[in-house]
């Protein structure tokens, strides 16, 4: 027995000390670069210039690199570092809050230019892929006249987080001697502090989250919306025909995200160690399995409580997809790391954060969520060709599929291309019909954009959805036959702030109905749609609202200034319950009345058989008489009563036989010597009742000569009669 629970204890020990990681790693993948403020500052600056000469530059260079890149900075102060932002790479501060890691000392710092400088009307359009977050910065270039301060002129799936920007925020840019700025179609910025201004510019719409601005937000195109942002000089909605600025103050989605607590997990050093900060609190890295494309990809989850993807493109997984299934778990991507391959997402409380999902041949859901409680935040879907080396027919049935409830998704992309590493997509290649179908109840879509699927874009049926900012583009490449609304809700008590669904029809003249569908219980605040070039057109905004535009139209752009309530209509009511509560609170009268009625049935029925329990009990005879007790009865009373007497008939057909039921009827004259016996309720009552033994006295009047007067005696055997 000793040995065997010798070698137990070995064995789990040695089980336990395997599935831990070392913290720190012994080492990390070459595509992840860990800086010190200690270390050589031309020598940081070499490394991030090699990896911006690979994935940036102008005419989008490394827009379809296989290349991926993550720069990690401890805490500590970087002075004189210039660390430009291209494609597929992550700029993070490892301090637990954004000040502890510091770039100082002026000049560019940490920035992203827009991709075309030659043509301003690409700009930034093509600008995607890359994030930054996590550090203060005092960046004071100037970009032009009276800009000064950090740029990041970007478009979609490039995140800017957690920043102290000491100066102002530029997220579009201008090259003198252009007729414009670069065109720019973003983006997201979330839990930042910018002390100067943020100016927006060309971007055509743009999500601001969380933040706190210490001068004017200014510019935008067609739709900006801040959420949760406070602006030292103020700032109301406005809504016009070529802008809605929407400022959104819902305590109910504000408090569900601060509720969450950390939505984007980020990395700490401190105390030598290292941590991942989650939702859930933080994950010691012993915890933390970290992944490289060349590792086998049969990865546990066991014994750990999180995914770290390094930087890299991941394929040849078995089945052609990840499942993940363990509550609370973490992934985690650096680098925007690819994965080519679909996922499963099927625990509570998972988190999936900073990848790019891409389709490979006969994809049929790219992501299936039927967790609850989970985070999806700042994952890219692609579907197209965007590998030099191999030819990759992608195609998928549906981009994200959520049937979990309780959800957040914030900043997602999923992207049909309209262009890959071989040019222009035409002819319906890469296949992809729906692009999010959000079948959960109470999901928060916070950033989302969906574009050029097939059929539909967002087809949302889960009731209780809350949206803050969609942005869609129609297929390039439509049938002239194709009309589906751009964002088509079928649920119940849906809320949608900032809707916009554009139309360039390059290949056929396709027009559309309306723009949005949703039904009366569903409220909008400026929904809009546009019309970007090409042929057809959208004849409606929402539900048959809003003008058409089109080539031939008189504006380009129709907003829908006036908030709509339940559509068409009448009843404009809104709950003042959360969205999550109410159907609750609905299902839970329900049941409270269904109880009560329940309730109030026993509770008469009890007392009705106590009522007539005691008027059983305080009868004066049984119904059902023994024929035995009848006959003996029969006959003691004919020892002082003539048969014939009506009074001996009365008596006897009162007790009942075999073959009478008992009667009501107003007695007969009926002799004083005789006491007549009553009758009881009926029999079928009386047998609810206990058997009793009970003693009756028959006596005569006095009065009576011609009988004995012994029966005058109570007490005399000879007078009593036993039932």
């Amino acid at each position: 027995r000793i040995i065997i629970v010798v070698l137990l204890a070995y064995y789990t020990v040695q089980k336990g000390s395997a599935a831990k990681q070392k913290n720190p790693p012994d080492s990390w993948p070459d595509s992840v670069k860990i800086f010190d403020s200690t270390d050589d500052v031309n020598g940081i600056n070499a490394i991030v210039s090699a990896a911006y000469a690979t994935n940036g530059g102008n005419d989008n260079h490394g827009q379809w690199s296989l290349s991926r890149f993550a720069f990690l900075f401890k805490p500590g102060s970087y002075v004189g570092l210039e660390v430009p932002v291209g494609y597929y790479t992550s700029v993070l501060g490892l301090g637990r809050e954004p000040s502890e890691t510091r770039f100082e000392g002026g000049g560019k710092q940490v920035y992203c230019e827009e991709g075309d400088k030659d043509d301003f009307t690409v700009g930034a359009l093509d600008t995607f892929w890359r994030e930054a977050a996590n550090f203060y910065t005092d960046a004071d270039y100037s970009w032009w006249d009276g800009a000064n301060g950090m740029i990041w002129a970007v478009s979609q799936a490039s995140p800017l987080r957690r920043v102290q920007i000491a100066n102002d925020l530029l997220l579009f840019q201008y090259i003198s001697g252009d007729p414009a700025a670069g065109y720019s179609s973003g983006g997201f910025l979330a839990d930042s502090t910018v002390e100067g201004e943020i100016q927006l510019g060309s971007q055509q719409q743009f999500l601001i989250l969380n933040s706190t601005v210490g001068g004017d937000v200014s510019g935008g195109a067609w739709n900006v919306i801040l959420a949760g942002v406070s602006v030292a000089s103020g700032i109301d909605s406005e809504c016009t025909q070529d802008l809605a600025q929407i400022v959104v103050n819902d305590d109910t989605i504000l408090k569900r995200r601060k509720l969450r607590g950390v939505i984007k997990p980020y990395i700490i050093f401190e105390d030598e160690r290292f941590l991942l900060a989650t939702s859930t609190g933080d994950i010691d890295f012993e915890s933390v399995l970290i992944l490289s494309p060349h590792d086998d990809k049969n990865w546990t989850q066991d014994d750990i409580d999180a995914w770290l993807f390094s930087p890299g493109i991941y394929d040849s997984f078995t089945d052609n997809q990840i499942l993940m299934s363990q509550s609370n778990f973490v992934l985690l991507g650096l680098g925007l790391a690819t994965l080519r391959t679909s996922l499963v997402v099927a625990g509570s409380g998972i988190t999936v954060a900073g990848i790019i999902i891409d389709a490979v041949a006969g994809t049929t859901t790219l992501m299936s969520w039927s967790g609850m409680n989970g985070i999806l935040t700042d994952v890219f879907f692609r579907i197209g060709n965007f590998d030099n080396n191999v030819t990759i027919d992608a195609s998928a049935n549906t981009g994200l599929y959520a049937t979990g409830s309780s959800l957040l998704i914030e900043n997602v992309w999923i992207w049909r291309a309209d262009h890959d590493i071989n040019g222009q997509v035409t002819s319906q290649s890469y296949p992809l019909n729906t692009a999010a179908r959000i079948a959960g109840r109470n999901i928060d879509a916070l950033g989302l954009a969906a574009e050029h699927a097939l059929q539909f874009q967002v087809h949302w049926t889960g009731d209780y959805g809350t949206l803050l900012f969609f942005q869609t583009e129609y297929a390039y490449d439509s049938l002239a036959t194709f009309d589906q609304p751009g964002y088509f809700v079928e649920g119940d008590n849906h809320t949608a702030y900032g809707v916009g669904v554009y139309a360039y029809f390059r290949d056929a003249a396709a027009n559309i109905s309306t723009a949005i569908k949703a039904p009366p219980s569903s409220h909008f605040e400026s929904p809009f749609s546009v019309f970007l070039n090409g042929i057809g057109a959208i004849r409606h905004v929402l539900n048959g609202h809003g003008a058409a535009v089109g080539p031939n139209t008189a504006s380009h752009i129709v907003h829908i200034c006036t908030d709509i309530d339940s559509t068409s209509s009448s009843n404009g009511k809104k709950s003042k319950f959360p969205p999550e509560f109410e159907k609750d609170l609905h299902q839970m009268a329900f049941v409270l009345v269904v109880v009560a009625f329940f309730g109030l049935f026993t509770t008469i029925t009890l007392m009705r058989r106590h009522a007539h329990k005691m008027l059983v009990e305080d009868n004066d005879v049984d119904n059902i008489v023994n024929n035995q007790v009848v006959e003996n009865f029969r006959s003691q009373i004919a020892n002082f009563s003539d048969e014939s007497d009506p009074a001996f008939e009365l008596s006897i057909s009162l007790l009942g036989n075999d073959s009478q039921r008992p009667v009501r009827r107003p007695p007969p004259a009926i002799p004083h010597h005789l006491l007549v016996l009553e009758e009881e309720e009926d029999e079928s009552s009386i047998l609810t009742s206990p058997r009793r033994e009970q003693s009756y006295t028959i006596s005569s009047s006095s009065s009576h000569s011609n009988h004995d007067s012994s029966l005058n005696d109570d007490d005399s055997p000879s007078n009593r009669i036993t039932l």
